[in-house]
């Protein structure tokens, strides 16, 4: 169980907020439905004077208010017993369980000689009869039991003619706010119970590993992009505009993280499925491509291959035919929609990465590909469930962990970063991934920044700044094409 801060408890009821007032507008909605349908309460009150009448010797009356006062409070207990509200119900001609349906209340101010009998019931006329019944039973008791005038009855009960009860709005209203304090009490209990990561800087705590870049959620943009399945965009063209930055952000880091050992072989992998690494990996290799880097994608997820679809077109042949000697390098590259980028995709199911690693042709393979490629990334099983990550991250130039937000077990998380560097992986950092940012965050900058008056200026900008990029990228292939590539015929 996670301690949780001031400033968490704000956050949680922030992202919750909905969900907690859907629960409160039910809970309120239903409370209010259950108390228009149920009967009105009448209620009736009779007052008991209690002052104790002595005759002395001579004849003379005398009433004792401090007897009155003490008697007050034992009268109080002394109403509620079964044998008053026996006798009353047998004057009344009912059973017991016929007078219980009403409810009576017995009340006294302190330091006075009044008692109230307030009776509550659905009839008006009920309640009315039932108070004074009792009141007059009481006082003919305690005659007969204490052999004094101590009960007087100061005012008989008279018929309600408008209803007491129930206090609806009330009600409803206090189930309103319980509901409130429960459902908020639920979500911080889970929130506490939940050990997944969520955030970068409890992941960093809980890793010892930095966290590179935060990435919005954009499952919902993969899920359309699949659906169109247009091989001729790549992923990026799908995602929004703040992902990309996130994106940017990412491979920034990724070069700084990298700036004292280049990594041409990059390993990325993840704990658990469905964190969005192949994704991810994709928007990577586009943002690198874009750069001006010549990049690889060589899918070896041989579980779940997963590159081929996110392109939109499928290799004849894959890594392990070139491996086995059975297919040529230039047969297993293909093209993708962008220029910059090639893959390698992945045909043979199930096979052990651990096997293909252990080919000779293996780092060969990778010999080779280095001279042709500027960087050169690695699709693999997330780590918790194949050791196959492991088994490739040692001959890794550098790896990273893509950890989706809420998803992956802080000790499942652990372990994985344990196993790799058991492997002597160079782990460069961690993304979160599927990050949910406030709407607030991810539009305001767009939207003071979207007034009609500036659009031409920021087109003319955007003009400018792509004519530049362009410049840019013609200059990085022309520098890597004369002095580090001789000859990339078989790639064309």
């Amino acid at each position: 169980m996670q301690e949780l801060t001031i400033k968490d408890i704000l956050k949680i009821l922030r992202k919750r907020l909905l969900m907690i007032g859907v629960f409160c507008i039910l809970v309120t909605v239903t409370t209010g439905v259950y108390y228009r349908y149920q009967p009105d309460e009448y209620t009736a009150q009779a007052t008991l004077h209690v002052l104790p009448k002595y005759t002395d010797d001579t004849g003379r009356l005398i009433y004792d208010a401090y007897e009155g006062e003490k008697y007050a409070a034992d009268f109080k207990e002394l109403l509620k017993t079964q044998i008053i509200m026996k006798k009353a119900a047998d004057r009344m001609g009912i059973t017991q369980e016929e007078l219980s349906d009403t409810s009576i209340e017995i009340s006294s101010v302190p330091e006075t000689r009044i008692l109230t009998i307030s009776v509550t019931s659905p009839n008006n006329v009920t309640s009315m009869k039932v108070a004074n019944t009792v009141s007059h039973v009481f006082k003919e008791y305690i005659q007969e039991e204490m052999m004094i005038n101590a009960v007087t009855i100061a005012s008989e009960a008279i018929m309600p003619s408008a209803p007491s009860g129930p206090p609806r709005i009330r009600n409803t209203l206090l189930v309103g706010v319980v509901g409130f304090v429960l459902a908020f009490g639920i979500v911080l209990t889970i929130e506490m119970l939940n050990t997944t990561l969520r955030s970068s800087e409890v992941l960093e705590s809980a890793l010892g590993l930095p966290v590179l870049a935060n990435i919005q959620n954009y499952r919902k943009d993969i899920k359309r992009f699949l659906r169109k399945g247009r091989p001729d965009q790549m992923l990026s063209m799908a995602v929004s505009t703040i992902t990309k930055e996130n994106v940017q952000v990412m491979v920034t880091n990724l070069q700084f993280a990298a700036i004292t050992q280049p990594a041409q072989t990059l390993l990325v992998t993840s704990s658990i499925a469905h964190e969005g690494k192949s994704s991810l990996l994709l928007l990577l290799a586009e943002g690198l491509a874009d750069l001006g880097k010549h990049v690889l994608v060589v899918d070896m997820d041989t579980r779940n291959p997963s590159i081929g679809r996110y392109l939109g077109s499928r290799g004849h042949n894959d890594l392990v035919d070139y491996l086995a000697g059975h297919s040529r390098l230039e047969d297993i590259i293909c093209k993708t929609a962008h220029p910059g980028i090639q893959f390698i995709d992945s045909h043979h199911r199930l096979t052990s990465v651990s096997q293909m690693v252990s080919f000779e042709r293996f780092d060969q393979f990778l010999e080779i590909v280095k001279q042709f490629y500027d960087v050169i990334l690695f699709d693999t099983p997330p780590l918790s469930l194949y050791i196959d990550a492991a088994a490739l991250a040692n001959k890794m130039d550098a790896s990273l962990l893509v950890v989706g937000c809420g998803m992956g077990e802080r000790t499942v998380i652990g372990e994985v970063v344990e196993q790799l560097h058991r492997a002597n992986a160079n782990i460069l950092g961690v993304v979160l991934n599927f990050v949910d940012q406030p709407i607030a965050r991810r539009y305001c900058y767009r939207k003071i920044h979207d007034d009609g008056s500036d659009k031409q200026n920021l087109a003319d900008t955007d003009q400018e700044l792509h004519r530049r990029l362009s410049v840019a990228v013609e200059r990085r292939k022309q520098v890597v094409s004369s002095c580090k590539h001789p000859s990339r015929s078989w790639q064309q």
